[in-house]
């Protein structure tokens, strides 16, 4: 599985650093960014689900969302 994303070419191209850190998907889970930050070891607001929309070619939008609120 490759593990490049728009969301990892979009930090590249604007030089931002960061860490991909890999986990077992689970398609069945009832509430996948959970299933994800479980399987990672991390407390669910340190972790941050990735949205890209495109709507032509040339036009895009990355969002970066947390999958849990802040206690």
């Amino acid at each position: 599985m490759s593990k490049t994303t728009r969301a990892t070419q979009v930090l590249s191209q604007a030089g931002v650093a960061f860490t991909i850190h890999t986990y077992d998907y689970d398609p069945g889970a009832e509430r996948v960014g959970l299933q994800a930050a479980e399987a990672l070891g991390e407390a669910p607001q340190r972790v941050l689900k990735t949205l890209m929309a495109e709507w032509t070619a040339s036009r895009s939008a990355l969002s970066c969302r947390r999958i849990a609120k802040s206690a």
